[in-house]
């Protein structure tokens, strides 16, 4: 019950967060974004990637370890010699570039320039992707700890 407990707001958290990231990235295709709407979606995808990053944190330190061994002896090793490694790695990009994400559209001015929009665009379509992408990397994992289980 405990894993479930932790790892449950991860992955809501993080979905939630991908959805606010694809939310700004809608939002910088209009020729006048709204720039209520632009601050409201990136402060909600910095606050709910950090969110994600620290319960899945959380669950990494206090309760992944028995879930390693599984996975490792397991018939799929590399689920967590590969998946694993890159998620762990790629994980540290999505709350700086959430951070930063209001930050380029905090001010009229900065909300307005067809460069910074095209910046905001970019960093909300990466943190989409790689948020996308912790989804796939979690869906393995636990299939690598479903086929380690079933042996």
């Amino acid at each position: 019950m405990l894993p479930e407990v932790l790892s449950s707001p991860h992955v809501v958290f993080g979905v939630l967060g991908t959805f606010a990231a694809f939310a700004v990235y809608i939002e910088t295709l209009g020729s006048d974004p709204d720039g209520r709407r632009l601050r409201l979606f990136s402060a909600a995808t910095a606050l709910l990637i950090w969110l994600a990053f620290l319960a899945g944190g959380a669950f990494y330190v206090t309760l992944y370890g028995p879930d390693k061994a599984i996975i490792l002896d397991g018939p799929w090793p590399w689920a967590h010699k590969v998946v694993m490694e890159t998620k762990e790695h790629w994980a540290i990009l999505l709350p700086l570039l959430a951070s930063a994400l209001p930050l380029v559209v905090a001010e009229k001015a900065l909300r307005t320039s067809p460069g910074n929009l095209r910046v905001a665009r970019a960093m909300a379509g990466l943190i989409v992707f790689l948020g996308l992408a912790m989804e796939g990397f979690g869906a393995i994992l636990s299939y690598g700890i479903r086929l380690g289980l079933s042996q």
